[in-house]
């Protein structure tokens, strides 16, 4: 029997865990309970409140604990033992039972629970009878953190042998693979009968107030105000924040930013978890090539489409489609060695088995209708040419394309009779994507009109040329041609359609081009003269008072708030020479509470940037005087004393000491700070130890990292000095990758999106002005680095991937239990919610700006 003394006596070091919503029944018709909150902020002062819970679906049993492994203690016997509800808020009860017991001792035992039970869970256990464990000591918020990046430390093929992903069940159509929730309105079939695009002609036509913004998809219009905010997008698709804004990496990210995310562009491919692949690629099967899906959903796609079936329309045998796949060279997708089954005979084996004119795949190759039909007796050999004989598709879609030949009741044209095909395609890569341009124009029904038309049924459409084809104005312009010829890209007239947050190249050639306003500071140069990479974004907004980028008039002054002004970086393009860094007096103090810490050298010693949580530091330097200096042919660093640095002496590799060369050499390309050696080059920290040679005396490489000499360098990855490799997207991304963290080696010196902003008063950094008694005043926080632990190991990939993005959580018996992030739902959190998204940010209007201060997502089903 438990006894109170032993109850008394805990002494618990393991983080608490909270369950929230654990009152449950066999009878409770609640979609979702036992839920655990995790919690986070980022750089953004963003807050994330993500419930984790169990969340069946309709066809899954409730999850009833039995076998209590301890025994339990009545609510009578705590409050003998003067056992208060913060007790068991530290002994991690369940929130819904310490407020019962907090409502019993607030009526003194009136409302008759004495018999209620209360089970004091051992160490790592958890919940209403102590029925979970998560078997780690850590807090929920770092759990969750470290399975997510351990995600990618699984092969595509135990993954795979593990999940196929999640779907959205709620549109049943018949698809190749199951629908992601994004496959809905992207412009483009992936349903049979296009049930998937059904009433989306709407959102084509949708215009929005004059005082809102309207998202490049046409699915919602935002206000004006949360337009280029610089915090997390408004818009599914993000067009209303920097394009450079990354999500790449949702794979190993919990946020909700994930999973309410759409992808931009028609032609991407969504991978179910907010990451998109700009297109296809059919011979890499590998996690950690950038192209490819990290959760594997697009190689479930490339063998679905490709699979054998006896149920061909020809009945193709299992060896003329294993021959086919080799001579096709897409064997790696299945694991076939063709160098074995083939070799350099494919050609004389696919015409000894397979029919003289046969369909393959078998599936649609492209949007659930377009199909490959191959003679088999070529006159090229397969080596040098994939493409088909024919294509057949669907002509209710593609009414550009009217048919010439019907073979097995399909509408088909000859190869040959298609625009903007090559001739050959050496390679299944390039037939995709050639073939992708070919048939995207096809599209709704009501967006297609008679091809010697040139009405389009609404006046907010914009007619293709040469087509019957419509498209909505405001994909014009976007870097995405949709368009078969690619005339909506090379449009003369756009500027004069007068479309609302359209950014005008200033200068001749390109004075005529009006920007979609995401292709705006997104490091990609659109303007011959690079005013689309140089002038402020918010100018995109005519009510706000800065230069009119509609007419590029500086009638108005561009407003900076007050710490903005002579901070040592110019914000203002010159206006009649003057900035608001001009006439700054000398006594100015470059080291404030505003500039303090804000990841930016505003002095040019750098002492505003001493002792930083967020700086990168070198264990060995004295943060409170001194920075990290690189040396040459040695992964090293040394420290050098704020002193020497900003004297206009290069101590230390890339200049690193010395910053104002760059800024002042390239003042518009924020992230080439690295100066080369005895060269006026700089370059960006992602080219250096790359594998090319981008400074003439290539010291952004061996000299830097010199480790690449004993090792070779792969395409797309990043070499650490162990010889492992990561994704070169995981380079500079604040998460360390290497053991010797190399990866994020001088990540600081990029200065886009710098200096951070800091709003707000804060006494502890507050920096007299002037000085008092020459003394000065450092913050002593700790680094804030998220370090892996090395002490405990996951074992297989099922703790990892089991739950899709969820959580498993074991109970008794090693029963495997999945709390599912709102996003999804199911016994595996394999089904992704049908619900409403309701997106609220608090504003606080302050004298010069105005800060978001909360940002949450409010979902419904």
């Amino acid at each position: 029997m438990f006894t109170v003394t032993a109850l008394i006596s805990i002494t618990t070091t393991v983080a608490c865990l909270h369950l929230y919503e654990s009152d449950i029944d066999l009878s409770d018709k609640r979609d979702h309970y036992d839920c655990l909150y995790y919690f986070t902020d980022n750089l953004l002062d963003q807050y994330h409140l993500i419930p984790y819970c169990v969340r069946p679906s309709s066809n899954d049993d409730r999850f009833v604990p039995t076998n209590h492994p301890t025994e339990p203690i009545m609510f009578f016997q705590l409050r003998q033992s003067n056992v208060n509800s913060r007790d068991l808020y530290k002994w991690s009860a369940p929130i819904d039972l310490i407020e019962r017991y907090q409502e019993y001792l607030e009526t003194d035992g009136v409302t008759r629970s004495d018999n209620q039970l209360f089970y004091n869970c051992s160490s790592l256990w958890f919940g209403t009878t102590c029925q979970y464990t998560l078997d780690s000591l850590e807090t929920f918020e770092d759990i969750v953190q470290e399975r997510f990046l351990l995600k990618t430390d699984v092969p595509l093929k135990e993954v795979l042998e593990i999940t196929n992903g999640t779907c959205y069940t709620n549109l049943i159509c018949e698809s190749v693979q199951c629908l992601d929730w994004r496959n809905i309105c992207n412009g483009k079939t992936d349903c049979v009968n296009g049930e998937d695009e059904q009433h989306c002609f709407e959102l084509e036509i949708n215009i929005c107030a004059t005082n809102e913004y309207r998202c490049q998809n046409g699915m919602s219009c935002i206000p004006q105000d949360m337009f280029h905010d610089m915090f997390t997008p408004d818009c599914l698709d993000g067009t209303d924040e920097y394009s450079s804004i990354s999500y790449a990496i949702c794979y190993e990210e919990p946020e909700n930013k994930c999973e309410e995310r759409t992808c931009r562009y028609p032609t991407e491919f969504p991978c179910g978890d907010g990451e998109c692949l700009q297109t296809l690629v059919f011979n890499t099967t590998s996690s950690t090539d950038s192209r490819t899906c990290s959760n594997g959903r697009d190689l479930v796609f490339k063998q679905t489409i490709l699979a054998w079936s006896d149920k061909n329309f020809d009945s193709l045998t299992y060896d003329c489609w294993k021959f086919m796949i080799c001579a096709l060279e897409l064997g790696i997708i299945f694991d076939l060695n063709c160098h074995f089954i083939c070799r350099y005979d494919c050609d004389v084996k696919v015409l000894r088995e397979c029919p003289r004119i046969f369909i393959f795949p078998f599936h649609p190759i492209l949007f659930s209708h377009v199909r490959f039909v191959y003679i088999s007796n070529r006159t090229t050999s397969w080596l040098d040419n994939k493409s088909p004989d024919y294509i057949c598709y669907d002509e209710r879609w593609c009414k550009s394309y009217p048919k010439t030949i019907d073979i097995n009741n399909l509408a088909c044209r000859r190869y040959d009779e298609f625009p903007h095909l090559g001739d050959t395609h050496g390679s299944w890569n390039s037939l995709y994507n050639d073939l992708h341009n070919v048939f995207k124009p096809c599209s709704h029904p009501r967006l297609m009109i008679p091809f010697n038309d040139s009405s389009c049924p609404h006046s907010s459409l914009f007619h293709c040329p040469n087509s019957s084809q419509c498209i909505s104005k405001y994909r014009l312009n976007d870097r995405s041609a949709d368009c078969i010829h690619g005339t909506d890209e090379n449009s003369s007239n756009i500027c004069q359609l007068a479309l609302p947050y359209r950014f005008k190249c200033r200068n001749t050639p390109d004075a005529d081009k009006c920007l979609s306003p995401f292709l705006v500071q997104d490091g990609i140069i659109d303007c011959s003269d690079k005013s689309d990479e140089i002038l402020d974004i918010d100018c995109l907004v005519p009510e706000r008072k800065c230069a009119n980028q509609f007419s590029f008039s500086h009638d108005q002054p561009y407003a900076v708030s007050f710490q903005q002004i002579c901070n040592g970086f110019e914000e203002l393009i010159p206006f009649h020479n003057e900035t608001d860094e001009t006439n700054c007096p000398s006594e100015w103090p470059c080291r404030t509470q505003w500039t303090e810490c804000n990841e930016f050298w505003n002095c040019k010693n750098g002492e505003d940037e001493i002792n930083c949580p967020e700086t990168f530091h070198y264990d060995s330097c004295n943060m409170n005087h001194q920075h990290y200096c690189p040396k040459p042919n040695q992964y090293e660093f040394d420290c050098l004393s704020t002193s020497l640095a900003g004297d206009g002496n290069i101590d230390c590799l890339g200049s690193t000491d010395e910053k104002n060369f760059c800024r002042s050499e390239y003042p518009n390309e924020r992230d080439r700070r690295y100066r080369c050696m005895n060269s006026s080059k700089c370059v960006t920290p992602k080219q250096l130890c790359n594998c090319q040679y981008d400074c003439p005396l290539e010291d952004d490489e061996k000299l830097l990292c010199p480790w690449l000499i004993d090792y070779a360098c792969e395409e797309r990855l990043f070499t650490c000095k162990d010889g492992t490799y990561i994704r070169s997207q995981s380079r500079c991304n604040n998460i360390q990758n290497c053991d010797e963290y190399e990866d994020e080696m001088l990540c600081d010196l990029n200065e886009i999106d710098k200096p951070k902003t800091k709003f707000g008063f804060d006494a502890a950094t507050f920096v007299s002005y002037p000085s008092t008694n020459g003394t000065t005043v450092t913050t002593s926080s700790p680094a804030n680095t998220f370090v892996l632990r090395d002490d405990f190991d996951y074992g297989d990939a099922d703790e990892l991937w089991y739950c899709n993005r969820g959580i498993l959580v074991r109970s008794y018996n090693n029963t495997k239990i999945c709390l599912c992030p709102p996003a999804y739902f199911g016994s595996r959190c394999q089904y992704q919610s049908e619900r409403i998204s309701v997106l609220l940010k608090i504003h606080r209007q302050m004298s010069s700006f105005e800060q978001n201060v909360v940002q949450t997502y409010n979902y419904a089903s």
